[in-house]
């Protein structure tokens, strides 16, 4: 019971600590930067060589229930204000559509310009200056709006001075949230699209780790179709990557012009089935540390999420449903956390090694979940989860073979010791037949050679059976010996002919006799 609240102690302090490194860790990547007040933002003192991106954070002009391509003045007699990156949810009802308006101050010659969306759902577009530089999705009314909710970036010239970005938005979906909920980043077209690239690599980096991963436990699992864990883990594996491919960048569009009911199926089912398929692992592979009945209600409750989440649409898009989806698919990592604990407080082999991927994959969920509800940038950070979670598996593995290697070389100079002694022991053993056979062979001739003693055929005939039985095993006695001989190398083999009718009789003499007195 000590070890157990050991564990426990030592799983939260390791969220605890996590989760206060990666808060200093975004905050120390922010840096002060202007923000829009009264729907103007004034970057004429900044200094996009120096200083890079800003984003285009503050305080918006807001259009509500309006899709709106220029603001004129009887427009701006129904605008009111909005922070943005956030919901519009208290400005307005989660579905409908909106117009976000910002006055953009520039200075110098006309330059290339470019911005890089996040998250604004569902559907957007983005006009500056009264060009079309952008869309995802289709932005209408109710019943011609199309979800999309991809982020792109979008190149343009900006004049000298004030300039407009009119960002339409669109969302008849989703319920859990609406607008502008991700920073939107502006800046010289070059560092746009270095961001753009470090977006890219980041979710790539991710998507093919764990794809990797997951094939290379697959192909292992057709090797060792006992270790049940083995395929949990690559489940585990490729449901992650299928998760990390519905976020940030959105490699899976990338690939599939995917519908959005069909899209958000597959993120909450990859999140469910990632969770399902760790408690799988821990009950395959660590069963005497868990709590099986909380693996089981675990598993029962993931298979009746994902059956909601694919049969009930209305439970996908409720703003209850992300919650409960991120409650249940966190607590296995931090179940798992408390497992690979609990082992390694009783000395478990590799242990250590799991608590190191677990707390790897716990980082990459919380940085997941920081994501979806505070706006975190994923990519504002590299990727070194995935490839924390690679070098643990790779160590783990390389414990596991160089154990069974040491063991297999244990048990074979175990072996070999064994089968000595074996040698020995038939040597002996045959040695110490060979006398007394001699003796009962020699008995039984001299009995049938003694002509003052007289014999009745059978008692003849029976002596000379008791010595052919007896020089057949004299002769076993012998090959047990030249097998000894053999094996070291010193036997020299010289063919002979063999009288095998006199063989045969012998052998017909030896089972008739013993046939009848079976009878």
């Amino acid at each position: 019971m000590r070890k157990q609240w050991t564990a426990l102690f030592v799983t939260i302090a390791v969220f605890a600590v996590t989760t206060g490194l990666l808060n200093l860790l975004f905050q120390w990547n922010d840096k002060s930067e202007p923000r829009a007040i009264g729907g103007k933002l004034d970057l004429s003192n900044w200094s996009f060589s120096e200083d890079g991106i800003v984003p285009l954070s503050g305080e918006w002009e807001f259009y509500p229930n309006q899709l709106l391509e220029h603001i004129g003045p009887n427009e701006e007699n129904t605008r009111i204000w909005i922070d943005v990156p956030g919901s519009w949810s208290n400005k307005m009802d989660i579905i409908g559509m909106a117009t976000y308006r910002l006055q953009l101050i520039v200075n110098g010659e006309d330059r290339v310009y470019g911005l890089k969306t996040g998250s604004i759902q569902m559907s957007n577009r983005i006009y500056v200056n009264g060009q079309l530089v952008g869309e995802s999705g289709i932005p209408a009314g109710k019943f011609s709006s199309e979800a999309k909710n991809k982020p792109y970036v979008a190149y343009f010239t900006l004049k000298p001075g004030l300039n407009e970005i009119l960002v339409q938005v669109a969302n008849f979906d989703y319920e859990a949230g609406s607008g502008i909920n991700h920073h939107i980043y502006f800046g010289d077209s070059s560092d746009i699209a270095l961001l753009r690239d470090k977006a890219i690599a980041h979710d790539w980096i991710v998507f093919a780790s764990f794809l990797i991963m997951g094939l290379y436990f697959i192909g292992l699992y057709t090797q060792r179709r006992k270790d049940h864990f083995l395929i949990a883990f690559a489940f585990l594996c490729l449901f992650v990557m299928m998760f990390s491919s519905t976020r940030g960048e959105r490699v899976l569009l990338s690939f599939f012009d995917v519908p959005y009911w069909l899209f958000i199926r597959i993120q909450f089912l990859s999140a469910i089935g990632s969770g399902m398929s760790l408690l799988f692992y821990l009950y395959s592979a660590v069963r005497k540390y868990c709590y099986e009945w909380l693996i089981r209600t675990g598993l029962v409750v993931g298979i009746i999420l994902s059956l909601i989440v694919l049969f009930v649409l209305d439970f996908v898009l409720n703003p209850y449903t992300l919650p409960v989806l991120t409650i249940y698919s966190t607590f296995p990592f931090l179940y798992a956390t408390y497992v690979f604990v609990l082992a390694a407080l009783h000395k478990e082999e590799g242990s250590l090694y799991l608590i190191v991927a677990a707390v790897s994959l716990n980082i990459f969920a919380l940085i997941q979940n920081l994501n979806v509800y505070t706006g975190v940038v994923v990519y504002s950070v590299a990727p070194f989860e995935p490839f924390l979670f690679l070098l643990m598996l790779a160590l783990l593995m390389s414990h596991r073979f160089s154990n069974a290697f040491k063991q297999v070389e244990r048990l074979s100079i175990q072996l070999v010791k064994a089968d000595k002694l074996k040698d020995d022991f038939l040597a002996k053993t045959s040695h110490e037949f060979k006398t007394p056979l001699h003796g009962v062979m020699n008995i039984a001739q001299s009995m049938i050679d003694d002509d003052g003693e007289e014999l009745t055929p059978e008692q003849k005939e029976k002596l000379k059976l008791m010595t052919a039985i007896t020089g057949r095993l004299s002769k076993l006695v012998y090959d047990i010996l030249d097998l000894s001989k053999l094996k070291q190398g010193q036997l020299t083999i010289e063919p002979v002919a063999i009288d095998v009718r006199s063989h045969v009789e012998v052998n017909l003499k030896i089972y008739s006799y013993l046939l009848e007195s079976i009878s």
